[in-house]
């Protein structure tokens, strides 16, 4: 059964606590409508992998926490939409392709 992240966009300007929960993927496209998210916490998941649109629409994240995952692999342009990101936190990760 997939996880919903978020139903509504009620989060923005604030931050989101997505960490220490079994999530595997980021569904595609699902931070669009978030364009005032700063922060953003998916460490310690069983996240592998960052497609290119997993982030899109986070134009004013600042800080974004992937640390102790699984990731492999982040595909080409995963944060180009991430023009605001000052702190990026993959650390404790097995990146094979970046």
């Amino acid at each position: 059964m997939p996880i919903i992240l978020f139903q509504t966009t009620s989060i923005e300007r604030l931050g989101s606590d997505l960490s220490a929960n079994p999530l595997r993927e980021l569904q595609s496209n699902r931070f669009q409508n978030l364009t005032s998210l700063e922060t953003l916490l998916l460490y310690d998941n069983e996240l592998s992998v960052i497609r290119g649109d997993d982030l899109i629409g986070l134009t004013a994240l600042r800080n974004l926490q992937l640390n102790r995952n699984r990731i492999t692999v982040v595909d080409n342009f995963a944060f180009r939409d991430l023009v605001s990101l000052v702190n990026l936190d993959m650390r404790s990760n097995v990146l094979t392709s970046f």
